[in-house]
């Protein structure tokens, strides 16, 4: 009798070692930055650093944060953990060299489809620059020089990214780190447009018009933008 239970244990214990440990549950409040990583001069000159320590800082205490990273066709989870706890500096919260890769749009889109993303704010801090979308510049359709019109549909990721926050109540806030204001017609004109128009058109709130980061982020905090619920 004993060497039947001491088998029947064993046995439970090998089972059990061979199961795959359960998932953690999803956090339904957990607050998600999206940074694009290869904006190097923007981040230093908009003092990203300090700014962001200072808004985990402000954060109430508990609240679940996760930092996400991107560059090129890349994204990766930096951390995640209660706000309060986060490290400072964080490691491997460093920016790089513009990447020609880079597609923040089709990025974003491919996060909120593979972790099927819902009810959720996430801040989306990007310079709007995708090299595929450029090449889409003509004198007609797309983007005009001289012009303020453009025809998003003929780069599908905008209205897909659009459509996705508006279906699954994404709440979208967007920083601009590219140049401000840019001139007419050229490179950052053509960001700008797109950022604002995917943010703006998601119902979200888009940001451009700041000097730094500890500025804008203290505004953000203020209007309880970043934890309580706002209308889109």
């Amino acid at each position: 009798m004993r060497h039947r239970i001491l088998i029947a244990t064993l046995f439970t214990l090998i089972s059990g070692a061979l199961m795959p440990a359960a998932e953690p549950p999803a956090i339904d409040n957990e607050l998600w930055f999206f940074i694009q990583q290869d904006t190097q001069q923007a981040m230093a000159r908009l003092q990203f650093q300090e700014g962001f320590e200072k808004l985990l800082a402000g954060l109430p205490a508990g609240t679940p944060v996760r930092v996400i990273l991107f560059r090129g066709t890349d994204y990766n989870v930096l951390w995640s953990g209660a706000a309060e706890t986060a490290p400072r500096p964080m490691p491997g919260l460093v920016f790089g060299v513009a990447n020609a890769a880079t597609t923040p749009y089709k990025n974003l889109l491919r996060l909120l489809r593979t972790e099927s993303v819902k009810n959720r704010t996430i801040v989306f801090i990007s310079n709007g620059v995708s090299q595929d979308m450029l090449i889409l510049k003509d004198d007609s359709g797309f983007f005009r020089m001289e012009a303020n019109s453009f025809t998003p549909n003929r780069y599908p990721p905008l209205d897909q990214v659009v459509r996705y926050c508006r279906d699954n109540e994404i709440r979208l806030l967007g920083f601009f780190v590219g140049l401000n204001p840019p001139a007419r017609g050229d490179l950052s004109d053509i960001s700008f447009s797109m950022f604002r128009y995917v943010v703006e058109e998601a119902k979200g709130k888009s940001f451009y018009n700041y000097n730094s980061f500890p500025g804008v982020f203290d505004t953000v905090l203020k209007q309880g933008l970043l934890t309580g619920p706002w209308k889109h």
